[in-house]
């Protein structure tokens, strides 16, 4: 295959991964109910409850992570946007460091084109990954 047109199909699926997540983001679906629980905690703790006391729900979840989610959140009054904008943000990075580490490990173009097309062709995966947790 010519060069050149294996860089624009693999242009065209990381833009189509990013589109997918961006529309599904910005489509604020309502949140789950867990989702809701953990909600409840930031919403409610001030940032030295945040890492001392049980979350509402008895949730496990990394508090640091969940503190700068509460912070930015706050400035937008907890609006679902800034709920899920450091998870869509996550889910950004991992995907390009994931295709980082692709690019190291696979050498042929067609396997890295399957590759991009196991990100780009998961709705579950993109609906999953968009939650606030």
């Amino acid at each position: 295959m010519n060069n050149n047109f294996i860089k624009i199909i693999i242009g065209c699926l990381m833009f189509w991964y990013i589109f997918l997540c961006a529309h599904h983001y910005f489509n604020q679906r309502t949140m789950w109910n867990d989702e809701q629980c953990v909600f409840q905690s930031i919403e409610a703790f001030t940032p030295k409850m945040m890492f001392n006391e049980r979350l509402r729900a008895v949730q496990v979840f990394p508090r640091v992570y969940l503190f700068v989610i509460q912070q930015f959140s706050k400035l937008f009054n907890y609006h679902l946007l800034a709920l899920r904008f450091f998870p869509f943000i996550c889910m950004i990075g991992a995907f390009l460091l994931w295709l980082k580490l692709a690019k190291y490990e696979l050498k042929e173009p067609a396997q890295y084109i399957v590759f991009l097309l196991s990100w780009a062709g998961s709705g579950k995966l993109i609906y999953y990954a968009a939650e606030l947790k």
